[in-house]
């Protein structure tokens, strides 16, 4: 490859000799017509290639000696005319120089010393950052689009998504679940993610004792408008706020809690394969019954777009169920107890098998 290098190098330096003696017919043409303009005497001498990057392209002497190739002219002849700016000829040069190695590289790209000549190999350095989702991973993003307060790049909503999906069914607090799921995001700023959410912690856009759930929503909204609209262009302390209000939207979309206020919830979820309808119900009324024969069951029932499974998962048992074709599923659980979080595995097996969990609490 170097002996391609330096015939290439010679072609070049050549046609710029070339350029040159072209320009000095025109003006020696020019000065034969009337022009009684005083040239510089030139001493003109052939530039050897190893002379030519002595100096790695920042030429000291503006002029140059030029002999023609066969030796017919002196060295020491006075050459009628000048050679111009010297800046123009070195930028004309690099941008030879640069035009001939890219059509090179383009022809003959570099390759790594177990390559062959025959390898032949196709690179992709796009920037979209979706093709770096796995199929199981966009399979539940599309309900999150227009649903959280702060839009996310897809490749960080989906390792959001998973992490806050691994923590949902934890009995820790809130605000433990929302750093645990970002923290991953951040692994080297611990410190700094556990103060920023002591922050937001404080704020009206989380507390839960001093705004109603409506209060803290339009805080969360007017919070994320201030934030830059671009995640990669916010500063460190900036994705996390975002990081942090996104993964609260999504661990209360995950969370479901029953009362005898609201003894049936109802959720949809936009997914890839379709939309999935969940509805889970009790009766407060005979939590305490001290029967669990006479308990009516925690009951959970499922539409599935596809082929797919539904587990209700305790500390002690799983109850599952799962069909091959579109339709409905439905599991009970009948000695539940309240305050106890059980986790609601909702899968799907086409077009890849993945699952989503939600926490359900039951309270009276």
């Amino acid at each position: 490859m170097n002996s391609n290098m330096n015939n290439n190098l010679d072609g070049l330096y050549h046609e710029l000799l070339a350029s040159f003696q072209q320009q000095s017919k025109q003006q020696h043409f020019s000065l034969n017509q009337g022009s009684d303009v005083a040239m510089p005497d030139s001493d003109l001498t052939p530039l050897s290639e190893d002379a030519l990057w002595s100096d790695s392209l920042t030429w000291d002497d503006p002029e140059w000696d030029l002999a023609s190739s066969d030796g017919g002219e002196s060295a020491q002849t006075p050459q009628p005319f000048p050679l111009g700016d010297f800046s123009t000829v070195q930028k004309r040069f690099q941008t030879l120089l640069k035009q001939r190695l890219y059509t090179e590289i383009q022809h003959n790209p570099p390759r790594f010393p177990w390559e062959s000549s025959a390898d032949r190999c196709t690179l992709d350095y796009s920037d979209d950052t979706t093709q770096s989702l796995s199929t199981a991973q966009r399979i539940w993003l599309p309900h999150l689009a227009d649903v959280l307060p702060v839009a996310l790049p897809p490749l960080v909503l989906a390792q959001l998504l998973e992490t806050c999906n691994q923590v949902v069914g934890s009995i820790r607090p809130q605000a433990a679940k929302m750093v645990n799921a970002v923290q991953p995001l951040f692994p080297d700023y611990a410190q700094t993610l556990n103060e920023v959410m002591g922050r937001i912690r404080l704020s009206p856009s989380l507390c839960p004792t001093r705004f109603s759930a409506a209060e803290q929503q339009h805080q969360r909204d007017r919070l994320a408008a201030i934030l830059p609209t671009d995640y990669y262009e916010a500063s460190v302390e900036q994705q996390m706020v975002i990081a942090l209000l996104v993964a609260k939207q999504v661990l209360d979309l995950l969370a479901v809690t029953l009362s005898p206020s609201q003894p049936q919830v109802e959720r949809l979820w936009m997914t890839n394969a379709g939309i999935i309808r969940l509805a889970i119900n009790y009766d407060p009324e005979t939590a305490r019954g001290g029967d669990w024969m006479s308990q009516t069951p925690l009951r959970a029932r499922v539409q599935l777009p596809g082929a797919g499974t539904l587990a209700l998962t305790t500390a002690q048992e799983s109850i599952t169920a799962q069909r091959t074709t579109a339709g409905y599923l439905s599991v009970e659980l009948s000695n539940w107890d309240i305050e106890t979080c059980y986790l609601l595995t909702v899968g799907l097996d086409r077009p890849v098998p993945s699952s989503l969990k939600f926490a359900i609490t039951c309270q009276v």
